[in-house]
């Protein structure tokens, strides 16, 4: 059983597969979902452990990373239905954004959580650049930003 903190990883296309699969190989218990059943079974095949929804994918995360194309896709997969991830997280829990997504949405995102009754929720904006074999290396450059406290817990994790 691993001492490092349990990831959610949502979204494992050509950057984030890379990323969650790193993780992985770096000892982290993580729990990928995508709408492609196959990019999560290539994370299964490297020791990750599927998730069927956003929601489950949340459900027992300490870090929730979000790497899909863009805002539309970060608000679908937190808010919307009966898989929404936002309200599967338990309490004090951190959302990782690395989706790039314009200024103004981490604004909007960290409100909508408010409104949503999920205060007690961490964010922080962590955008990335390199590739996707800097992703697969683990040597992405990221570009983190949030409460110190916040980035000093989840430094591991980053």
């Amino acid at each position: 059983m691993s001492s490092k903190p349990r990831i959610g990883f949502c979204g494992l296309g050509a950057m984030g597969g890379g990323m969650a699969i790193n993780l992985v190989k770096n000892g982290f218990p993580v729990t990928g979902y995508d709408v492609y059943t196959a990019l999560v079974d290539k994370l299964v095949a490297a020791g990750g452990t599927a998730a069927g929804t956003p929601a489950d994918a949340a459900s027992k995360a300490d870090y929730l990373i979000l790497m899909v194309a863009n805002q539309h896709q970060v608000s679908s997969l937190l808010f919307d239905g009966e898989t929404a991830a936002a309200y599967e997280l338990d309490e004090g829990r951190c959302i990782v954004l690395c989706s790039t997504t314009p200024p103004h949405f981490l604004h909007e995102l960290r409100s909508r959580l408010d409104r949503e009754g999920r205060e007690d929720v961490k964010l922080l904006d962590c955008p990335v650049s390199g590739g996707t074999a800097r992703a697969a290396e683990g040597t992405l450059s990221i570009f983190s930003s949030g409460a110190d406290a916040d980035l000093a817990a989840a430094a591991e994790v980053l």
